[in-house]
């Protein structure tokens, strides 16, 4: 994780102003994934006890990437005006990002069947495919508010 955010942290500082808020997003939705596998993690370790803080890593990791994930997406929606293609990211990188992680940390099985990953591969198009259709829509409603108001 800490590559994958060096490497959008550096892209957004020396590429394109104008696709800053992207870099920043994907960042986010990174952080947003692992998030989701630390608290998957967090419930198991609790009943140990803080006595070993080595075996508490998970908590101690949220506490850490949790606030991170909060300040890359306020960057990512203050640094420009993509706010839609901003959101659009996020929300599709954390389900992808949490899935990746927890099938190869947490060998969680994705149904492989050929019928299931057409299944699969279907509904994480319509997701995506819906995100970016409100996240087009969404200039076009506020800007009709706006002349109407």
């Amino acid at each position: 994780m800490a590559a994958v955010l060096g490497g959008c942290l550096a892209a957004a500082r020396w590429r394109r102003r104008g696709i800053r808020p992207l870099w920043l997003a994907l960042a986010c939705g990174v952080d947003f994934g692992v998030t989701a596998f630390l608290l998957k993690l967090v419930p198991d370790t609790l009943p140990g006890g803080f006595g070993n803080p080595l075996s508490q890593w998970p908590l101690y990791m949220l506490l850490i990437v949790g606030p991170a994930g909060f300040l890359l997406n306020q960057n990512a929606f203050q640094a420009d005006i993509l706010i839609s293609p901003v959101l659009a990211i996020i929300t599709t990188a954390d389900p992808v990002i949490s899935i990746g992680v927890a099938h190869f940390w947490l060998k969680e099985k994705v149904a492989s069947a050929p019928l299931d990953l057409v299944a699969e591969g279907i509904s994480l198009a319509i997701m995506t495919g819906g995100i970016v259709a409100l996240a087009h829509r969404a200039p076009h409603v506020s800007r009709q508010v706006t002349d109407s108001g």
